[in-house]
């Protein structure tokens, strides 16, 4: 699909980073999804908005967030969360297991997410198993406001690690 060529280019021109069930499989066991999530900078975000408007591409305007149903792709914006936003600022390409965890705490506690925040607790609890996960590592990714939340997510880690049953 030269369309979808042209839009992951579009994406890929610009900062970014792998987002998603696809970027944990870098980490953890791969599960079936069909589309592939990025977390773009707003500079990018808005051209790709122009590009979808421009090529009258099939999407939805989530606000923060067009989906491409057709093409299987996912584009987040990075300023609609500060945790977002540090990802953004200090990964690349793939990001590493903490600030994936980072993304996953903060879609598990959104609660729109409300069908989702059963796989979101899962990939969290997937990520902070690893033996490379660096707790102190994913701590610089909770800025303000979520900063003041380590207290519960250190807690959770423990629990997740000691094997406890964990509440969110």
């Amino acid at each position: 699909m030269p369309e979808r060529n042209e839009l992951v280019e579009l994406i890929e021109s610009g900062k970014h980073v792998l987002i998603g069930a696809k970027a944990l499989a870098h980490y953890t066991k791969p599960r079936f999804t069909e589309d592939t999530d990025y977390l773009v900078s707003g500079q990018t975000f808005v051209r790709i908005r122009k590009w979808a408007k421009d090529h009258q591409a099939e999407h939805d305007n989530l606000g923060a967030a067009l989906r491409f149903p057709g093409f299987a792709l996912d584009v987040l914006d990075a300023r609609s969360n500060e945790v977002l936003k540090e990802i953004l600022n200090h990964e690349r390409a793939i990001p590493s297991p903490e600030a994936l965890a980072a993304a996953k705490y903060v879609s598990m506690i959104n609660i729109e997410r409300a069908q989702r925040r059963l796989q979101d607790v899962s990939d969290f609890a997937q990520l902070v198993m690893l033996e490379v996960f660096d707790a102190e590592k994913l701590r610089t990714f909770l800025v303000a406001p979520y900063a003041d939340q380590w207290p519960q997510v250190q807690k959770l880690i423990e629990d997740i690690k000691a094997g406890r049953p964990i509440t969110i």
